[in-house]
């Protein structure tokens, strides 16, 4: 189940990066990132990760905070219980890249590629 998350995460990077590439208008950018969050938080969810620390990660108060370097490390799944904990980070930091993409689409009025991997490199999200 981690990698269907992963997956989706993975994902959301490409349909917005995809969505960049024709140099959409930035609102474009946004619905991208907002559609691709719907997915991740569904994939959260089905893999274990509690709905109080996601719905707690939405609000913006997430009970785990993870910093970037967090982020970039590599899942760890060795007990079904860090398989559940796993989930809660790939969503929290999905969640951040997307914030980033949004942000910065309606900041800079665009929404080209450079946008997904500016974000995606300051907020990775964790892969196998």
């Amino acid at each position: 189940m981690i990698s269907r998350i992963v997956g989706t995460a993975m994902l959301l990077a490409v349909s917005v990066a995809d969505a960049n590439a024709q140099q959409a208008p930035a609102e474009e950018c946004v619905a991208q990132a907002e559609t691709a969050l719907i997915f991740v938080r569904s994939n959260a969810t089905q893999c274990g990760a509690r709905a109080e620390d996601i719905n707690s990660i939405d609000r913006g108060t997430p009970a785990i905070r993870y910093t970037q370097a967090q982020c970039a490390e590599p899942l760890r799944v060795n007990s079904q219980r860090s398989a559940f904990e796993e989930c809660s980070r790939v969503y929290y930091c999905s969640r951040l890249a997307l914030q980033c993409v949004k942000t910065t689409a309606t900041r800079e009025r665009r929404c080209d590629t450079q946008i997904s991997v500016q974000c995606m490199q300051q907020y990775p999200i964790p892969q196998q």
